[in-house]
């Protein structure tokens, strides 16, 4: 028998055991705490944040220099938005463009310097190009002793060129002889067209050719004109 009934000599009607359900839920529950949030580290104070940012301004450093020698043939766009097929969108640490006698070469640039070695980069570099027209990549990384054999060939294996910072400086050396090359190339081109266009006048004015002609002495024209 029910403690309710030995008091007042009935069973508790349904309506009267709701209620007082109710009212025990209200009494006696606790409320529910949420659980301690963790301080907030804003990316801008992180170490790693930090530490990334300024392996970005080395290898920028670097891009930038073949801008400055070559800025007809040489673009380099830091920070740059990639819209994809499918709606969404990433950002590139650089897009590195160059221009040599006649093809046209444009790479997206990825960098990391962390702690250890992160495959979201091939997730990322994988998203582009499987939903954009880009399909060239470097990734630039501190030292040799960032990447294992390991990641090395999973690089490999996606056709995505990695480079330290030493190695992506003596490959961009290579990349500035081509680009001296082509534009010495044109230089000889654009002489040998004008010489073309105006062979007397070049030859008056070579003192190596037979028929230069020494400029007149202004004392003698004087006396001419006399």
């Amino acid at each position: 028998m029910s403690i309710w009934k030995k008091i007042f000599g009935k069973s508790r009607s349904a309506s009267s055991q709701a209620h007082v359900a109710a009212e025990s839920l209200v009494t006696h529950s606790k409320p529910i705490e949420e659980a301690p949030k963790p301080p907030s580290l804003t990316p801008a104070s992180s170490p790693g944040f930090t530490r990334g940012k300024a392996f970005e301004r080395s290898v920028q450093e670097l891009l930038q220099g073949l801008r400055e020698s070559f800025p007809s043939r040489v673009e380099v766009t830091p920070q740059k938005r990639i819209d994809l097929l499918d709606g969404r969108f990433k950002v590139i640490d650089f897009e590195f463009e160059y221009t040599l006698a006649s093809s046209r070469h444009q790479i997206a640039v990825e960098c990391q310097d962390r702690e250890s070695w992160s495959t979201e980069i091939i997730d990322k570099i994988l998203a582009i190009r499987n939903h954009s027209y880009r399909n060239r990549f470097w990734f630039v990384y501190l030292d040799d002793s960032f990447l294992s054999e390991e990641a090395k060939g999973l690089l490999k294996k996606h056709g995505i060129l990695y480079f330290s910072l030493s190695r992506l400086r003596a490959h961009l050396d290579a990349v500035r002889r081509d680009l001296s090359a082509v534009d010495n190339a044109e230089r000889r081109r654009l002489s040998k067209k004008s010489a073309d266009l105006f062979p007397k006048s070049r030859k008056k004015n070579d003192p190596f050719s037979p028929d230069y002609e020494p400029p007149a002495d202004p004392s003698m024209l004087s006396n001419w004109r006399g």
